[in-house]
């Protein structure tokens, strides 16, 4: 249900950035108005995605993600989507030991 909520709140206005991602946003959006996984308020889902797009553009991962949801918008489950959800595991394990090789050496 998290990878449900997460994957409702990608913001068109961040992918239209991105000429390869904009392209898929629009399937996305379909996609989970056909699962009928928007809900809430108009105002808590654009909290949700602001901060949702902010964490995965800070994250580095931003293109391992949206690969991995690319992925489930066209198989419509997550098992189907194992490469791509290592793909992105590994990306995130990357910049997580990056970043504490980094935190690390500055307090050498």
């Amino acid at each position: 249900l998290r990878h449900r909520k997460l994957f409702s709140s990608i913001a068109p206005h961040f992918l239209g950035h991105h000429p390869y991602l904009s392209r898929h946003a629009t399937q996305h959006k379909r996609a989970m108005e056909q699962n009928n996984h928007n809900t809430g308020t108009d105002e808590e889902e654009e909290e949700e995605e602001d901060f949702f797009n902010v964490t995965i553009h800070r994250s580095g991962c931003a293109k391992e993600h949206y690969t991995l949801q690319d992925c489930y918008a066209e198989k419509g489950d997550w098992r189907k989507c194992t490469s791509e959800m290592t793909g992105f595991r590994e990306c995130m394990d990357r910049q997580r030991s990056s970043k504490s090789n980094s935190t690390q050496n500055r307090n050498s």
